[in-house]
């Protein structure tokens, strides 16, 4: 049995096309900035989780339910870029693209 390494040509599909290096420069742009926007983000959402549980320990309440939307909205964000970064996604989140919607409640 002969276990070699498989090759690029291996991993390309016909349904995938190649990428030029234009694509990729501006995508390697793009990804300096949402990684930048993730990391200011990551800590908003910090600082919204340190606010919420003070809230929660001083009120014995839930969060109030705008700051619980408002963190489901930066949460879906984050998701977004990340799947951007990753190439799992291929369309810039916002700016680039629609800021993501909040999810109809069932």
């Amino acid at each position: 049995m002969n276990a070699s390494a498989p090759s690029a040509e291996d991993f390309q599909t016909a349904n995938e096309p190649e990428l030029r290096r234009t694509d990729v420069g501006l995508r390697l742009l793009y990804t300096i900035v949402f990684s930048i926007i993730l990391n200011l983000a990551g800590g908003l959402l910090t600082l919204l989780v340190a606010i919420q549980l003070i809230l929660a320990l001083v009120t014995r309440e839930q969060p109030h339910a705008r700051l619980k939307q408002f963190a489901e909205l930066m949460t879906r964000y984050c998701v977004l870029i990340v799947r951007y970064v990753t190439f799992t996604d291929d369309e810039p989140p916002f700016p680039f693209s629609d800021f993501p919607a909040k999810q109809p409640e069932a």
